[in-house]
């Protein structure tokens, strides 16, 4: 359900993209950028946005040998929609979980390397999503964290497992037991970040699409694509998935449905929201 209206592809059809995406091709090979596009929700993940998500890295996955991924108006992604979560029982909490995993395995099974660059907040699933990404870049804007714990929500995307992998057990600590939130320079200094941009004005491209983030921002991300080649991107890939392999994606989703079967998600996400 979307608030209170049952979720089908025809009502997801009708809804406003959540997805925005584009493929083109330069000097640095072909690219497809897909953006998160819920304007007035910071780029809360629900799961309209998710099914658009998966149909999109459908359509490319053969097409493209970089994936960017990124968020619209200086956003990244605030997370998983509270709104919608509030609405979930048990049944639709698990869903949900394993439709964030499905979508976690094609990026992590892209035949290119991926790319998030953030600008702004990416917390909780936004990070999260960040994290499955082979290179993380991000400007002196950005701030990452993985606050949810406080609402009893668990990763839905076994984010806690890929932060200890990329930037060790006690940064995950912080961020999600915690519920530390890092500037940019730590989450570059503890290694979640792969580079950091500078802030230069948002523009528009040739077909008027407002460009999320700064055009030199998307340069350095290509350029940390373009330094390594196929074999080294998939090294690193390998290295880092290794450190997640125990992760099990039905375990996780039951997990995470197991606050919304007792009832103690909904009932803190009443409280937050009233």
């Amino acid at each position: 359900m979307d608030n209170g209206q049952p979720i089908t592809e025809s009502y997801i059809r009708r809804k406003k993209s959540s997805i925005i995406s584009r493929r083109i091709s330069d000097d640095n090979g072909d690219i497809v950028y897909v953006r998160l596009n819920r304007t007035a929700t910071f780029n809360a993940i629900d799961t309209t946005l998710l099914v658009q998500f998966r149909e999109t890295l459908k359509k490319y996955h053969e097409q493209a040998s970089t994936l960017v991924l990124e968020g619209v108006n200086g956003t990244f992604s605030i997370g998983c929609d509270i709104h919608e979560l509030q609405t979930f029982d048990g049944e639709r909490a698990k869903a949900y979980c394993l439709l964030c995993h499905e979508i976690v395995a094609m990026i992590e099974q892209w035949p290119g390397a991926t790319i998030a660059s953030i600008e702004g907040l990416a917390i909780g699933a936004g990070l999260e999503l960040a994290l499955t990404c082979d290179f993380i870049v991000g400007n002196a804007e950005c701030r990452l964290g993985m606050p949810g714990l406080a609402w009893a929500l668990l990763p839905v995307m076994g984010g806690f497992h890929r932060l200890i992998a990329r930037a060790g057990m006690a940064t995950a600590h912080r961020l999600f037991l915690g519920g530390t939130i890092l500037e940019y320079k730590e989450a570059h200094d503890v290694g979640i970040l792969n580079h950091i941009n500078p802030i230069v004005p948002t523009q528009a491209d040739d077909n008027g699409l407002a460009q999320s983030l700064p055009e030199d921002a998307l340069e350095a991300a290509l350029a940390l694509a373009q330094d390594y080649p196929e074999s080294a991107v998939r090294a690193i890939r390998d290295i880092r998935l290794a450190q997640t392999r125990m992760l099990n994606a039905e375990q996780e989703a039951d997990l995470f449905a197991f606050g919304f079967y007792s009832g103690e998600c909904q009932q803190r996400l009443n409280e937050l929201l009233q």
